[in-house]
């Protein structure tokens, strides 16, 4: 029958099974349209993230060849090139001893160090990785981390500024310092593309010195006597420098770092990367310890007293830190380039006795020397004084010319 509009009843739902169909295809249409527009999206930011990691993995290779020092504004100037023996030194050197060793090899890659502030744990790292001593490495990295509670996205935007890297950078970093030049060449066709226009703006490293000043020791005998030392109980077949990795000022416990760590020293002993974490906060030293049963992470040797403790074995105690203590000796080798500069005698400075940190001697030479100057500063202008007054009464007195005369004579 006829509807009111003189339609059979089979010509209405053919019409509207034909809308429905319409619809539904349209729908299908946009849904199709839309996947395909999100896939799209979906390969462009991986193909872009992609690009990002190559080129940062590419400056991290530069950085890591350069033995460069990331995020820091306050470096010693290349000018310097001279420091004291220090614990610190002495220890992270001895550490990479245990860490080449065949004789008594170390299980641990990556080392805890713990003390307070001013006790030269920035100066030890920089001469460890620029230093004139037999384990100096030919890649390393230092970072600083201070107030880094997230570092591995922290680090991934204020050094590389790419976010992106922040998920791979236990990976990105250990892969450049134990990068080879023949690696380097197998890359070059994927790193000419990476290093496009695109990339450079994406990845544009900031902060970053290249510091390549060969770093001396003043006290040559005791640098040479540790290297000699520290040869005899590395493998002759395996002394070549390991790649270095240091984070210096590492102290916010926060769950990322937890993980950071956790992830690194897994990167850093399949790679064969030597780490030092520099911290003052004792607590999450303490805890870092424990994140690998003390088998692939340990205490710095030297930083600890617990008692048959000597780097080698696995370390399931409580870390009893010390605060690195410098000898007189080290403190007078310390100070011996101000006392050069004021003509003062380092044991003068630093005498037998003194608890001195090493701040605290720096002060202290730096006090006596503006004291002395400022000594030899009255005695010439006390001079100059007598010499004016000698002179206005000579020229008002004849007679006192005279006698002033005759005194200079005799």
């Amino acid at each position: 029958m006829p509807d009111d509009e003189g339609n059979t009843k089979g010509e209405t739902m053919i019409g509207k099974v034909v809308k429905n169909v319409g619809n539904s295809a349209s729908e299908s249409l946009a849904e199709s349209l839309s996947s395909a527009a999100s896939g799209a999206a979906e390969r462009a930011t991986k193909a872009v993230t992609d690009v990002s990691l190559v080129v940062c993995q590419e400056n991290f290779n530069r950085m890591a060849a350069e033995r460069s020092i990331l995020n820091t504004r306050d470096v010693r100037e290349t000018g310097t090139t001279s420091v004291a023996m220090s614990p610190l030194i002495y220890g992270m050197v001895d550490a990479c001893t245990l860490s080449v060793g065949v004789d008594k090899p170390g299980e641990g890659a990556c080392w805890v160090m713990c003390a307070p502030t001013n006790q030269g744990k920035t100066h030890a790292g920089e001469f460890l990785i620029h230093g004139n001593h037999a384990f100096r490495p030919e890649r390393s990295l230092k970072i600083d981390a201070t107030n880094m509670t997230d570092f591995p996205k922290d680090c991934a935007t204020t050094v590389l500024n790419c976010g992106a890297a922040a998920g791979d950078l236990a990976v990105l970093l250990c892969k450049a310092l134990a990068s080879t030049k023949n690696s380097a060449s197998k890359e070059s066709g994927l790193a000419k593309k990476a290093t496009s226009m695109l990339g450079k703006m994406a990845c544009e490293p900031d902060l970053t010195i290249a510091f390549d000043s060969l770093i001396e020791m003043r006290d040559a005998d005791e640098m040479r006597d540790a290297d000699e030392h520290h040869l005899l109980h590395a493998a002759h077949e395996k002394s070549m420098p390991c790649p270095i990795l240091i984070f210096d000022e590492f102290y916010c416990e926060t769950e990322a770092n937890t993980d950071f760590i956790q992830l690194l020293i897994k990167e850093a002993s399949s790679s064969g990367v030597i780490v030092f974490v520099m911290t003052t906060n004792v607590d999450w030293a303490s805890k870092l310890i424990g994140l690998n049963g003390g088998e692939r992470i340990k205490p710095l040797p030297a930083n600890v007293e617990n008692e048959g403790y000597d780097g080698v074995k696995r370390f399931l105690e409580v870390p009893l830190w010390n605060k690195l203590s410098w000898t007189l000796s080290q403190l007078r080798f310390l100070v011996l380039p101000i006392c050069e500069e004021y003509g003062l005698e380092p044991d003068v400075v630093v005498p037998a006795g003194s608890s001195f940190s090493p701040s605290e001697a720096l002060k202290s030479a730096k006090r006596l020397g503006i004291m002395k100057l400022r000594e030899e500063m009255d005695g010439k202008q006390k001079h100059q004084i007598e010499i004016v007054v000698l002179s206005i009464v000579s020229n008002r007195f004849p007679q006192a010319r005279r006698m002033i005369s005759i005194s200079a004579q005799l």
